[in-house]
């Protein structure tokens, strides 16, 4: 189930930001579907955040609860203060909570942690991916390399998988390998329908190398979306401050006007 691309930004001197992004369909065996599942999770202060794919219940379950604890700032402190022991906690805690369920999950499931260490020039950016089989209570546990000098994909998951590589690829031979082609290439994919279980609206977050964790709104030609919800233009939802993106990756408005002074992507 799902389509979900993490990726890392970097520059001419350093990483600048870490992404994640994903649709917002969840598929039940019956073949009916809802396009209005949150598989993505910025964790409001802090610079974690958290993407799925599979079992939904499961993870978002285990995602919320994640999330409000370390929001509490309740994370043991001889764990909280690095990249590696928070993954290790989150890894602790995610074993527990499979071997309470007994039987296991009923589909494969991908969770992946991104965080960042360091600030600005210094920043270092990590990625664990958790997997769990169907069926099992085990977790596999992977460390992703980020030590990249270019901007590339770091992971893809889930059922939409090789259609989002096939997008990326071609968006990459136009483009290069910069965000733009890589989140243009994603929203290609789930917009095509290729992939049944994938759909609805594009879902991002981000950590950047000299800001906490945050969600940002997308403006596909159906509307502007945040945490793929549709965005009415009053309320809360998105906020005033919220960051705002296209399908090509230029920062817009909500109604799909280039913010001023922003960098227009004229590749395609």
């Amino acid at each position: 189930m799902t389509s979900v691309i993490a990726w890392l930004a970097v520059d001419s001197r350093q990483p600048t930001g870490l992404y994640f992004a994903s649709d917002s369909r969840r598929s039940f065996a019956s073949g009916e579907f809802f396009d209005d599942c949150i598989k993505l999770y910025a964790v409001e202060g802090s610079q974690d955040i958290f993407a799925f794919s599979g079992d939904v219940g499961f993870a978002q379950d285990f995602l919320s609860s994640t999330c409000s604890v370390i929001e509490a700032d309740k994370v043991p402190y001889n764990l909280k203060t690095s990249p590696h022991g928070r993954a290790e906690w989150i890894e602790k805690n995610l074993r527990s909570k499979l071997l309470a369920t007994h039987i296991g999950l009923s589909h494969t499931t991908t969770i992946l942690y991104g965080t960042r260490y360091r600030w600005g020039p210094q920043a270092v950016f990590y990625l664990t991916s958790y997997l769990i089989k169907a069926g099992s209570t085990d977790v596999l546990v992977r460390e992703l390399s980020t030590e990249v000098h270019r901007s590339s994909v770091i992971e893809l998951s889930g059922s939409g998988e090789s259609f989002v590589k096939q997008a990326i690829s071609t968006t990459t031979a136009v483009a290069g390998d910069f965000s733009r082609a890589f989140f243009s290439g994603f929203c290609e994919s789930v917009l095509s329908g290729n992939d049944i279980y994938s759909g609805g609206a594009i879902q991002l977050v981000n950590i950047g190398c000299k800001s906490t964790s945050r969600h940002i709104g997308v403006v596909l030609p159906q509307g502007a979306y945040y945490r793929g919800q549709k965005f009415e233009g009053c309320g809360a939802l998105g906020g005033s401050k919220t960051d705002w993106r296209n399908t090509k990756f230029e920062r817009v408005l909500p109604n799909g006007e280039l913010i001023r002074g922003a960098q227009r992507h004229q590749w395609r």
